[in-house]
């Protein structure tokens, strides 16, 4: 019953199909897959359908025996139609990509309320920078000097020789006092209360950067 019904069906439409595709137009009379899959096999093996491989796909394709050939006149007629539908299908596909890049454009365009949220934010932020100016020239912000900033690098320096100085003057006593020791130095520096610039996560270093042209004091 099964071959029977997918046999009529390939006559009939002189198409070929694959599996699901038949199984697709016979679903409605009860077949299922399986079935369909089975009988498509056993006309292929009797000679009566033609089955070609694609990959994993296979085509079954309905027998030519017995149809009336195109004469030369028809054939063209129908080579013409075939081109003049595949032309028309790669105009289609293009105005199709068209569409979706269009489509595309205007979905990445903002909405109004977007726009209006946007506008507000920027206008926000014109007025807090107005306000900023209109505090520097009103006086509210006070300029430093250049006498100021040298003061501040002086005491900055100053600041800086004293803790090179005593660093290393604290490096040479230790050094002699803990020549022999075998314990732990930071937890004797702990067990004392030496805090070091380690135990502050600062380095002595990162300060003698901030003033490039200083002279530095001998290192430790």
């Amino acid at each position: 019953m099964a071959e029977a019904k997918c046999l009529a069906l390939l006559a009939d439409t002189n198409k070929p199909y694959n599996v699901q595709g038949v199984a697709d137009m016979l679903a409605s009379q009860g077949f299922k897959k399986a079935q369909v899959e089975k009988a498509l096999m056993a006309l292929a093996e009797a000679g009566k359908i033609s089955c070609k491989e694609f990959g994993k796909q296979k085509l079954f394709i309905p027998s030519q025996e017995g149809l009336p050939e195109l004469d030369a006149a028809e054939k063209d007629a129908k080579l013409s139609r075939i081109s003049q539908l595949q032309q028309s299908r790669k105009e289609f596909e293009a105005e199709i990509s068209a569409q979706r890049k269009e489509l595309a454009q205007l979905n990445s365009v903002l909405t109004v309320e977007e726009l209006q949220a946007q506008i507000a934010t920027r206008l926000q932020q014109v007025q807090e920078a107005e306000t900023k100016l209109a505090a520097h020239r009103g006086g509210g912000i006070v300029a430093v000097s250049a006498e100021d900033v040298a003061a501040a690098e002086q005491r900055f320096a100053t600041g800086l020789t004293a803790w090179e100085r005593y660093r290393r003057m604290f490096r040479d006593i230790w050094d002699t006092v803990s020549e022999n020791l075998e314990a732990n130095q930071a937890d004797v520096f702990e067990d004392m209360g030496v805090e070091t610039d380690e135990a502050i996560g600062e380095t002595l270093a990162a300060y003698q950067h901030l003033l490039p042209g200083r002279k530095k004091a001998k290192a430790c």
